[in-house]
């Protein structure tokens, strides 16, 4: 799909949302069916790059970091258990800021996962997004909030391409915390503390 794609539209209803509240397991439980539905067959983490040349850097990943330090990257690694290499701190840094970004996909995966994700779904223009109200005001008007067990979400709907538009926000640019097709064939979300985001399908 070009640029000129669909633009969000922000949500007067939050029916849309609602079956999340029975199918997500309690945030305090602390597991990946806390972020996405538990009855899905399969799940992929995807690790947010550790610098990218949006914030004046090269991309590194963290496959690179850990070839940096010398430890192993597993399915469940933090970052923090790849980033210190022996002797850390260290001036070699493969890679520059602070590391990996908390709670939005790097927008430019977010646009190879949209791709990707528009051939799994039945319903691909019209899909779903929940955007944490806590960012900030989003919008004039303020419309009702998807409330879950542990965040409050602003809604918006559109084709599977919104899930990399950034600039609904009026304070910072984020991808959307949560998205799924109206077919509920596949769920991401990326919890706002997170340097991860969760796929299932």
């Amino acid at each position: 799909m070009s640029d000129d794609h669909v633009k969000p539209r922000w949500s007067s209803s939050i029916e849309c949302g609602l079956w999340l509240r029975s199918r997500l397991a309690p945030f305090r439980e602390n597991t990946v069916a806390s972020l996405v539905p538990a009855d899905y067959k399969a799940y992929a983490r995807l690790l947010h790059p550790v610098s990218t040349p949006q914030h004046g850097g090269r991309q590194v990943r963290w496959r690179e970091v850990a070839q940096w330090s010398n430890l192993e990257l597993t399915s469940t690694s933090q970052f923090a258990s790849i980033a210190m290499g022996p002797g850390s701190p260290r001036s070699d840094l493969p890679w520059s800021g602070q590391g990996p970004a908390e709670g939005s996909l790097y927008a430019a995966d977010a646009k190879v996962l949209a791709f990707i994700l528009r051939q799994w779904t039945s319903s691909p223009e019209q899909c779903w997004f929940g955007l944490w109200s806590g960012y900030g005001p989003h919008r004039e008007s303020y419309g009702p909030e998807l409330e879950l067990d542990s965040r409050t979400y602003n809604v918006f709907g559109g084709p599977v391409e919104n899930a990399f538009e950034t600039t609904l926000t009026t304070k910072e640019r984020h991808t959307p915390n949560l998205w799924w097709p109206e077919d509920r064939s596949w769920f991401v979300a990326t919890e706002i503390d997170s340097q991860s985001t969760y796929l299932g399908r």
